[in-house]
């Protein structure tokens, strides 16, 4: 009988067979044991499948999520996650199908685990993150993470974060049974950010792990540009400025989220995009009330859920 695998590797993929061939053999090299692959398309992609049936043998588990619909990254975390809780394992590691890991990147997170765990200060702190870089070595602007303004941890001196990306982010189990799972109606941007900032208000912040490094292969190393809307994208800023308004309703308008807000509309509005184009992205905006009550319903959940614990 097989050792219970200690982490699992949490991959969410949408038709990009050949980028996700390249990142399981890299992923192999890093020794991790478990990988729980979320097939956004599900059967009808057979290029992802024949990677899936190639590759499936140099994990100890390896699990894959068909689904019938397109869930976007939001809901395949969610589900991809409760895989992983089943499988047994102790911590998640999350990333998309775009994250190609060092050798390095897994051991470089688990060492900082273990030295908090010698410390006796891992359940204060909710997550751990790497460092992500673009294809030539700069930091990925899209993937920078929140650091807090207190600075680093007591006595191990790791930079402190609010929230990260699900670019290469290590996640105790124990701590997602306390603050449940990402909400999977974000569909895509800022459901990162929201489940990162709930384990640091519930568990604790989260810490940055400079000597893990990941390369996040994307088209360009830009952020988030609410001015660069076009139709054929128009979906996702739809998502992205509903996401992002409902953070800031929910977080009861911090005056940071608030001008960030407040900016993302008004390139919409004065963008060079038509005005078919606009009005679709802030139709999301209708949207915000219902998934406001989701976030605060997902927090509070978690308070308690803690709050049992502690007792």
């Amino acid at each position: 009988m097989k050792n219970r695998a200690k982490v699992a590797a949490v991959i969410v993929t949408y038709n990009r067979p050949q980028m996700l061939r390249q990142q399981l053999k890299l992923l192999r090299n890093t020794g991790v044991e478990a990988v729980v692959l979320v097939n956004n398309g599900g059967e009808v992609d057979l290029d992802t499948l024949e990677v899936a049936a190639n590759m499936k043998g140099e994990f100890s588990q390896f699990h894959l999520i068909n689904s019938e619909e397109n869930l976007g990254a939001a809901g395949g975390f969610h589900f991809g996650i409760i895989k992983a809780l089943e499988s047994g394992v102790k911590y998640v590691w999350l990333m998309d199908d775009d994250v190609f890991p060092q050798e390095s990147s897994l051991r470089e997170l688990v060492d900082v685990v273990h030295e908090f765990i010698n410390e006796r200060q891992l359940n204060s702190i909710g997550f751990f993150s790497s460092k992500v870089l673009w294809t030539d070595d700069r930091l990925h602007q899209m993937n920078s993470p929140s650091f807090l303004n207190r600075g680093v941890s007591r006595k191990l001196g790791y930079p402190l974060l609010k929230s990260a990306s699900f670019v290469s982010l290590l996640i105790p189990v124990e701590h997602i049974l306390k603050v449940g799972l990402p909400i999977k109606e974000f569909f895509i941007w800022c459901d990162d950010v929201e489940f990162t900032r709930r384990l640091s208000k519930i568990i604790g912040p989260g810490v940055y792990c400079e000597k893990s490094e990941v390369i996040h292969n994307t088209v360009s190393n830009m952020g988030v540009n609410f001015s660069l809307i076009e139709k054929n994208n128009s979906w996702k800023y739809r998502y992205g400025l509903r996401n992002q308004i409902a953070l800031t309703v929910s977080g009861e308008f911090e005056w940071q989220s608030l001008q960030k807000s407040f900016l993302a509309i008004f390139r919409v509005i004065f963008g060079k995009s038509t005005i078919g184009t606009k009005a679709k992205v802030l139709s999301g905006l209708f949207e915000v009330p219902e998934l406001v009550k989701i976030i605060r319903n997902s927090t509070q959940l978690g308070l308690q859920s803690k709050k049992r614990a502690v007792v």
